[in-house]
């Protein structure tokens, strides 16, 4: 089982280097390398080393390899499941900028996963997220609208919120 649970592609935004670049990347600090790297040792089922890699550019400031280092600790691939230390990394991804990371961090809040539920947040981090044009985030708004968590029930502005996202690729 690779150890993504979530909406992280491995290598969508990676750059087009062969191992041996990205490495000598990595090792000068940049943190989007260590990343790419992550996902391909993940790739590879090399599931101790993509941790590392990731947990590095984490450190680094990439809220990509915070978000997908979230979804290992969420689904027990880092060794047991920790729901809490998944939300904390999704936060720190979120906080760098991922909306993977809000996004992810937004169902915490709304199903009470690794936090107490908070469905106003899980809206605000929903809505920060399909501002950026990320389309899970306005699906999971549009539930939001649609069954009133979080906000007054409005079906108009759910269904806006879930042509959105089916128009930007959501299914």
């Amino acid at each position: 089982t690779m150890l993504t649970a979530g909406p992280v592609d491995a290598g969508a935004d990676s750059p087009k280097l062969d191992d041996a670049a990205l490495v000598a990347a990595c090792d000068k600090k940049d943190w989007a390398a260590c990343k790419e790297l992550g996902d391909r040792k993940n790739l590879a089922k090399q599931y101790d080393k993509a941790m590392e890699l990731w947990s590095r550019a984490c450190t680094g400031g990439n809220g990509l390899a915070c978000t997908q280092l979230g979804f290992a600790h969420a689904g027990g691939s880092a060794g047991v499941k920790d729901a809490e230390k998944a939300v904390a990394l999704w936060q720190k991804g979120c906080d760098a900028g991922d909306p993977n990371g809000c996004n992810a961090l937004g169902e915490a809040y709304a199903t009470g996963r690794g936090v107490t539920t908070d469905a106003a947040k899980a809206v605000a981090l929903y809505q920060g997220g399909c501002d950026k044009n990320h389309f899970p985030s306005c699906s999971n708004l549009g539930f939001a609208y649609h069954s009133a968590q979080g906000v007054a029930k409005d079906l108009d502005k759910a269904t806006a919120l879930f042509k959105k996202a089916c128009d930007g690729g959501e299914p």
